[in-house]
């Protein structure tokens, strides 16, 4: 099994010379291929070269592999492995354009699971899902507009094995390609047929240290070592691994975000992604108000954590709730990152219930258009928050529950066109 460990202070600073090397060549050769806009280029260079640092400061550096043996290494979940080919279009991307291009893309290719999580944001009742050929086809659409970081979800995806392969050997390596996942339906042939076809992760859902606590938020019994024996198959496999817990915000406090570490050292994770549960899909109805009241949450928290000597053995911790502020990455729902839903609907992010469009329609590059003009950039605000009321009361007129959700692009357009222009965060201001 190749080691999955963070790198030391020494380590850390090796790689982050070799990236900042890495981006500075592919400066010099886009500057040779367009040197009539020296300016604006030097201008992104200057825009991707502080997100960068927005990204490494307090971060954790992980690396997988042996350094004679194809080690590759990661700053973050979101962000592309360095080196690779996801990474440098990255970064070819940030230097041609002012756009922000539409990077982090979640595909879901089955509303089906046998669980009931709480805070499950995929709530949509049935519907059908995009036939096979049509699927793989925004495979490719998804890379063409930009997509270097792809996650391949649900329901879940392991219910349907078959098609879960064929996209990720679909998606090849243009992307980096991960398997949002409960761990259900999974074992080691399965993950290596995975790993072979291209898959480059699994981010397996794990919400507490505590087996019941977790099967309990989940509604399935056994969920608990379901998970922890995924997390262990997909090291086995010789895979990135990630241990993602979503958490109500009165609970991200600094004692459970160490238990959640320790946790992810003794699976073998990577790292630990908290995600603070939104008023979104089913957690609207099945989550107390405490758990979705809207806290204050010590951001530094992580940064602290990643750099505490007494947890140098655990894997980084990340989390939305410390990158996407003002002062770093904003909310990039429908800027930098997309939802395409099981059947189609292509929205923000998962936790945005607006369709801006279908693929079943038109392509992903007219939809995606329309959602660059109607978002118009990464917020300073979370989205999610920001239209809350909207979609509760077009949820409210539809019926007790969230069948009606996503909310339909003609009322998303209305909606969406209401927006305020936002206020840019630190990370892409020009």
């Amino acid at each position: 099994m190749k080691p999955l460990l963070p790198l030391d202070v020494k380590g850390q600073q090796s790689v982050r010379r070799a990236m900042t090397g890495a981006a500075l060549r592919l400066l010099l050769a886009e500057l040779a291929r367009r040197p009539a806009a020296v300016l604006p280029i030097l201008r992104r260079f200057r825009r991707m070269y502080r997100a960068a640092h927005l990204v490494a400061d307090g971060s954790k550096v992980m690396h997988l592999g042996e350094k004679d043996g194809g080690r590759c290494t990661k700053l973050s979940v979101y962000v592309p492995h360095f080196p690779g080919k996801a990474f440098e279009g990255r970064v070819r991307r940030a230097l041609r354009s002012d756009t922000v291009w539409h990077e982090q893309v979640t595909l879901s290719i089955t509303d089906s699971c046998p669980y009931h999580c709480r805070h499950c944001s995929n709530s949509r009742g049935a519907r059908p899902p995009l036939p096979l050929p049509r699927l793989l086809q925004v495979v490719h659409e998804i890379q063409d507009i930009g997509g270097s970081w792809l996650n391949i979800g649900g329901g879940e995806p392991g219910v349907v094995f078959d098609r879960a392969l064929a996209v990720v050997a679909e998606a090849g390596d243009r992307s980096e390609t991960w398997l949002n996942t409960t761990g259900f339906g999974l074992d080691l042939d399965k993950v290596r047929r995975l790993r072979d076809a291209g898959l480059f992760g699994g981010r397996v859902s794990l919400h507490s240290h505590r087996p019941e606590e977790h099967d309990a938020f989940v509604g399935y019994p056994g969920a608990f070592k379901i998970a922890a024996d995924a997390i262990r198959t997909f090291r086995e496999a010789d895979l990135f691994t990630v241990l993602s817990a979503a958490l109500p915000e009165e609970r991200i406090t600094r004692e459970m975000v160490v238990e959640m570490m320790r946790l992810g050292r003794d699976l073998g994770a990577g790292f630990v992604e908290i995600i603070p549960v939104r008023p979104v899909g089913r957690a609207v109805i099945a989550c107390t108000h405490a758990e979705l009241q809207h806290r204050d949450i010590n951001r530094d928290q992580f940064r602290s954590l990643n750099t505490d000597p007494a947890l140098a053995d655990c894997p980084g911790v990340n989390s939305p709730a410390y990158l996407e502020t003002p002062d770093r990455f904003g909310c990039v729902a429908g800027a930098e990152r997309l939802y395409i839903s099981a059947s189609g609907d292509v929205q923000p992010c998962p936790l945005v219930s607006l369709a801006v469009g279908n693929v079943l329609d038109e392509s992903l590059a007219a939809i995606c258009g329309r959602m660059r003009e109607l978002v118009k950039g990464p917020r300073a605000e979370q989205l999610c928050y920001e239209l809350g009321p909207q979609v509760a009361a077009h949820v409210a007129q539809g019926g007790p529950d969230c069948a009606a959700l996503p909310i339909p692009p003609d009322k998303t357009a209305e909606i969406l066109g209401s927006l305020p222009p936002p206020a840019t965060p630190k990370a892409w201001r020009l």
